[in-house]
């Protein structure tokens, strides 16, 4: 997982979803992910052998659960994939952090609503299955 960078990008998405701007720091902790659900490979893309991830800000309220889950806006040229692809990767992981539990950040000893990123992986696992030579011709059809 990467930690929240201050950069001018962190804190404008911060200040748009109400956060407090990253770097301000607060006596206390952050939230800490305790459990993970994997998220679904959407099932269309499957056999295609793609392997991505996608970042996520959560904002975690003080009974450990996921408030607001969003999808952290992707750089263009990292981005190979169509955005049907996309869409359907940001959706699945989504979904996914939703049903993820946290430990909540404390100011003090007082559980407090905080955000924070998360990245999402994903691999194809019907690549996994049929090995290496199987997705290499495929991709040669």
């Amino acid at each position: 997982m990467r930690g929240v960078r201050a950069t001018p990008a962190a804190l404008a998405l911060d200040a748009a979803h109400g956060a407090p701007p990253a770097g301000a720091g607060t006596a206390g902790r952050g939230p800490e992910v305790v459990r993970r659900v994997a998220a679904e490979y959407p099932a269309w893309a499957r056999g295609a052998g793609l392997g991505t991830s996608v970042e996520v800000r959560v904002q975690v309220g003080t009974d450990g659960r996921a408030r607001r889950v969003v999808v952290v806006p992707y750089s263009v040229r990292n981005d190979i994939m169509s955005r049907r692809l996309r869409a359907s990767f940001d959706s699945a992981a989504v979904a996914s952090v939703r049903q993820w539990g946290f430990r909540p950040a404390l100011r003090g000893d007082r559980p407090v609503v905080a955000w924070m990123r998360v990245e999402v992986p994903f691999e194809d696992p019907g690549a996994a299955a049929r090995g290496p030579r199987d997705t290499l011709a495929k991709a040669k059809r």
